[in-house]
């Protein structure tokens, strides 16, 4: 009996060190499977495999609109969205992110808010929207004696081939601004992730719209032709 009586406490043991050490991996899960490093980590990995519905999921609702997939997603394109313009905007996002690179240095927490220090490196499009203004406004200019106008897929095609071109990239250390939501933490300011990713590539484009409506009084055909 006493050998019975062992063997069982023995196995009882067992059994509640088993519980214990599944209850301590489910609360770590819990505790470290969301946090800003994986946010950061699982959004930069999807935006560089060219999957833009990352953000939906990561990016806080109230606030924001979404930048990255305004600018590259919609605002390179009109309301038709043609299936050749279609695969051209993923193309261009595919090139956009593909020497995208982090490291992650400092996560500093407060409560439901967190700023992540990011050290980000990716294509510089400082000089490349310069570019892509000179030859649009060439085809522009041209387009008065030749009659043929820059059509949307033509400017589409024409970002796309200066992006592909570029090969210098930039690093920059960036302040990450990030917010608990629901139990997942999200990024605060999409305008400014956006700057931080696409290095130039807003500011560039915001000038190239500026130039055409206020310099030129080409605010419509610039629309028309998808920007």
């Amino acid at each position: 009996m006493p050998a019975k009586t062992s063997n069982k406490r023995a196995w009882i043991i067992v059994i509640i060190a088993v519980v214990i050490i599944a209850v301590v991996a489910i609360v770590a899960t819990i505790l470290f499977s969301n946090n800003p490093e994986k946010t950061i980590d699982e959004t930069f990995t999807a935006l560089k495999e060219g999957n833009m519905d990352v953000l939906d999921q990561y990016t806080l609702v109230e606030g924001t609109d979404n930048s990255i997939e305004n600018e590259l997603a919609m605002g390179l394109t009109d309301s038709t969205n043609s299936t050749e313009n279609s695969e051209l905007e993923k193309e261009m996002i595919d090139s956009c992110f593909s020497q995208l690179e982090w490291k992650i240095s400092e996560t500093k927490k407060d409560g439901n808010t967190a700023v992540v220090t990011v050290d980000i490196t990716n294509k510089d499009f400082s000089n490349v929207m310069q570019e892509i203004f000179s030859e649009m406004i060439a085809q522009v200019f041209s387009s008065t004696f030749t009659g043929q106008e820059m059509t949307e897929e033509d400017t589409m095609q024409l970002m796309k081939e200066k992006i592909d071109e570029v090969t210098a990239t930039t690093t920059n250390t960036e302040e990450i601004n990030m917010v608990k939501e629901d139990g997942i933490w999200k990024f605060s300011d999409s305008d400014a992730l956006a700057e931080m990713l696409l290095p130039g590539f807003l500011s560039g484009l915001e000038a190239m719209q500026d130039s055409f409506s206020e310099s030129y009084g080409l605010d419509s055909e610039y629309n028309d032709s998808g920007l």
